[in-house]
């Protein structure tokens, strides 16, 4: 359990690097995403896409940061799944069911 945690945690923070990578990228050439807004939600992902550049490489790279930031997502998406999966073998179970919020990210503690 300590390993697929970790490795979700190391998969996260890789996933916030993909994110800081684009947004480094798109605010060079002048796009800036309204302040205010939700980033990396439908309406973002939309606006991200519909991003044009002069260059034909830069079109090229903003698809490889688009790609990067999907595959860190699908890597902790799929870390949280084996987590999910084992969760009811490992030992202590019961006690993280005890600490869980049933939310849409089911790893977050209840804090205090």
């Amino acid at each position: 359990m300590r390993d697929l945690t970790r490795a979700r945690g190391d998969f996260k923070a890789q996933e916030g690097k993909a994110h800081q990578q684009l947004n480094a990228f798109v605010l060079r050439y002048g796009h800036a995403w309204s302040v205010g807004k939700s980033r990396w939600m439908k309406a973002h992902w939309g606006w991200l896409a519909s991003l044009t550049f002069p260059h034909d490489w830069q079109q090229v790279v903003l698809q490889e940061y688009l790609d990067a930031v999907k595959a860190a997502s699908q890597r902790v998406v799929d870390m949280s799944a084996q987590l999910e999966r084992v969760l009811p073998q490992w030992s202590l179970a019961p006690v993280v069911d005890s600490l869980v919020v049933c939310t849409k990210n089911r790893f977050q503690l209840i804090p205090g």
